[in-house]
């Protein structure tokens, strides 16, 4: 991958996936589907998950949580490969996807789309306990079709490496660094 290219993420919550099928054909028309991830939090932490992901305090039985669904979701890991920019450092090409799914659901927010680099790989860390480069050593190949059920990681507000700002300043040294140093 080269750094032009761009790791995100969509999900496509319970109440949306109705439309998973035309949202994934459309998506795998400008990004590059790498893997396509069915996951489940339990129903008594569906909120506590939602607010760790948003980084908001959402109390259980919120909006968000009654509005999206809180059964399976659907998780799309993309590669963005000519990703262009806003002024403010957005993901054009994920806004606009974001958006078009959003109108196709009557403005409802079904569906999450990382608007830029650094909120893909905080999403892929929150959803999959891990970076973007460890996802990309994993899963090195475009997705095959199939749907993979995907067991959610502890919560990261539960691992103090995160919560203390480990995991950002690891993540901003570098794999290698982290491998010189033993830690990896």
């Amino acid at each position: 991958m080269t750094d032009k290219q761009e790791t995100c993420v969509f999900i496509i919550w319970e109440k949306g996936r109705y439309l998973s099928v035309p949202i994934l054909r459309d998506i795998s028309t400008e990004f590059e589907i790498k893997k396509v991830f069915e996951m489940y939090w339990p129903k008594q932490e569906f909120a506590v998950r939602l607010a760790d992901f948003y980084g908001k305090n959402l109390p259980r039985g919120c909006h968000k949580e009654k509005k999206c669904g809180c059964g399976k979701f659907l998780i799309a890991v993309v590669r963005d490969k000519h990703p262009r920019y806003n002024d403010a450092g957005n993901n054009l090409n994920m806004l606009q996807a974001k958006y078009r799914y959003r109108d196709w659901f009557g403005g409802n927010n079904f569906i999450h789309g990382s608007d830029n680099k650094k909120e893909g790989a905080e999403n892929i860390y929150k959803l999959l306990g891990i970076s973007p480069e460890e996802f990309n050593l994993r899963y090195p190949q475009s997705w095959d079709g199939k749907i993979e059920n995907y067991t959610a990681p502890a919560r990261v507000s539960d691992n103090p490496a995160y919560s203390s700002g480990f995991w950002q300043w690891l993540n901003s040294l570098g794999r290698q660094l982290a491998k010189n140093l033993n830690l990896w």
